[in-house]
């Protein structure tokens, strides 16, 4: 996604006689799929001095995936999403809980299958709690609902200490703001995100007539 941070290693539309090494790509990665191969990754990579990055499907114009000689904590097969019941001071209603490695896809689908709507971004293959809804979260609803962050209700996250907290409004709340659009793989580590959900909104479709 962003060749040009990768030093144009390995591109697919570059010539068959171009090389194609490891280059600035994460050399090693940790398969997380739970709280603790996140901290277990984060102390190994701070007793070791080695740099972290965070990656998912790796759809990132400013090449935070990547990094020479970087330990990546992947999050791409940790997968969960559900439909809930959400109370807070803020909001009460239908909620969509994901975890890190959840696709705009699979979350549309859950969605979907409950009736409700999420605002998402256009590429299915985006993932929706990394950053999407960390970078602001474009898409066709935004201008009626609101940036996908804004339907951001509380991230479960592991701080670069180690700690396992949640960040809501009404908890650890600069985290929260510093996530809901500040750009991803840049403050902690996300486990999940819990999102606002909305009822459909009947649409019209234009027809040409002669």
């Amino acid at each position: 996604m962003a060749p040009f941070f990768a030093n144009e290693s390995c591109e697919p539309f570059l010539p068959k006689e171009a090389p194609c090494v490891v280059g600035t790509y994460v050399q090693y990665a940790v398969d997380v799929r739970g709280v603790s191969d996140y901290q277990n990754t984060i102390r190994f990579a701070k007793e070791h001095n080695i740099r972290l990055v965070i990656r998912n499907t790796g759809h990132d114009y400013l090449g935070k995936s990547t990094g020479a000689y970087a330990l990546a904590i992947w999050t791409q097969n940790f997968k969960f999403a559900e439909v809930l019941d959400y109370a807070s001071p803020e909001y009460t209603g239908k909620a969509l809980r994901v975890s890190a490695g959840t696709q705009l896809i699979e979350a549309y689908r859950v969605a979907y299958d409950n009736g409700l709507v999420v605002v998402g971004g256009t590429c299915p293959s985006v993932g929706f709690a990394g950053g999407y809804s960390q970078g602001g979260g474009h898409g066709y609803l935004v201008s009626r609902y609101g940036l996908g962050a804004d339907q951001a209700l509380e991230w479960e996250v592991v701080t670069m200490d180690g700690s396992h907290i949640s960040a809501s409004p009404s908890q650890n709340q600069d985290l929260y703001w510093a996530l809901s659009g500040g750009g991803g793989g840049t403050y902690a580590a996300v486990v999940s995100l819990t999102s606002g959900l909305l009822c459909p909104t009947p649409w019209t479709k234009k027809t040409n007539r002669r």
